[in-house]
């Protein structure tokens, strides 16, 4: 049925997650992050995922508070719990310290299993130099 039967030992990938891309509601990098979390786990090598939050899509890690101020609505953080149940899942989410001293935020404003990095850009370069995978969903 297949031309090409693709096969993976281990999978390594980070989501460059600096803009939203929907399906329907449903954010394509959140989507893609639960279907290769799931894949990952039947893998027989050690795998992993890393989300670097940055720019436009930095929203979707914080908290209900400083979402409903950042985006002026008040219906609270609509991601919080796919961005926890990723987390749980074992998905490293990191947010970029650069988009985070730009809007004066401090690790109180973020959803809680949220890590800062640095420098998101140069994050997604160490990341590859250490055999991740970017997706750019």
């Amino acid at each position: 049925m297949f031309d090409i039967n693709v096969t993976l030992e281990k999978s390594y990938t980070v989501f460059d997650m600096d803009r939203l891309s929907l399906d329907g509601d449903l954010p394509l990098g959140i989507k893609y992050m639960r279907f290769l979390a799931k894949q990952n786990r039947e893998l027989p090598g050690k795998s992993g995922i890393v989300a670097i939050f940055h720019g436009d899509a930095c929203h979707m890690v914080l908290n209900d508070e400083t979402y409903n101020t950042n985006r002026k609505v008040s219906c609270g953080n609509p991601y919080k719990t796919m961005v926890h149940d990723l987390i749980v899942g074992g998905v490293g989410v990191e947010i970029c310290g650069v988009t985070m001293r730009n809007h004066s935020w401090t690790k109180d404003h973020l959803l809680p299993g949220i890590k800062v990095n640095s420098n998101g850009l140069l994050r997604l370069i160490q990341l590859g130099h250490q055999g991740y995978v970017v997706i750019r969903p």
